[in-house]
């Protein structure tokens, strides 16, 4: 100890002392800090890695269901196709056409209903009768059925003349002059 000019005792600044619990714990923290970083790499790794995997599992089902639409879409084309060119549907004869509708419907069960409408969009015959729906059933795409001379897919939804939700698939009939008379859908 040196004492100043003034008389006062002045001691040499003592060094901060650290306990050996202080210590082992900074040591033990050091070791696992490594440990610590490369765990959460790797963790963040993984995450990226799954979120890619989901990513291509929503494409491949995306594809899947597409490959399927276009597949229901092409029967039921085939099976509008065929309805189309039946006398019973060709007909004025709207009981006979709604009961060979309704023997249909149970062979083609994917179907909730089976019907044709005429140019006007008014439901003439279904395979489901059902007096609340005999109305105006005109939906945009049997417009542009009816329109274009062409098969029309409907988006899905409630509709009305499915009886519940789905996808309305339209072909217009078409008279001897090759106009469309009428649609048929399911």
């Amino acid at each position: 100890m040196e004492t100043s000019d003034t008389g006062i005792i002045e001691r040499p600044l003592a060094k901060p002392t650290r306990s050996l619990r202080t210590r082992l714990l900074v040591l033990v923290l050091l070791a696992y800090l490594p440990a610590i970083v490369l765990f959460t790499v790797a963790a963040t790794q993984e995450r990226l890695r799954e979120v890619a995997d989901v990513g291509e599992v929503g494409q491949r089902l995306i594809r899947l269901a597409r490959s399927g639409d276009q597949a229901n879409a092409v029967a039921s084309r085939r099976l509008l196709a065929g309805l189309a060119a039946q006398p019973e549907v060709r007909g004025d004869d709207r009981a006979a056409a709604s009961a060979f509708l309704a023997r249909l419907r149970p062979v083609v069960p994917a179907y909730s209903n089976i019907g044709v409408v005429d140019r006007e969009g008014r439901l003439l015959a279904s395979a489901v009768p059902d007096p609340e729906r005999s109305g105006d059933v005109r939906r945009d795409w049997f417009s542009g059925a009816i329109e274009t001379g062409a098969f029309a897919v409907g988006a899905y939804g409630t509709l009305p003349t499915l009886l519940g939700a789905g996808v309305e698939y339209v072909l217009p009939v078409l008279d001897e002059s090759g106009a469309p008379a009428g649609a048929v859908f399911a």
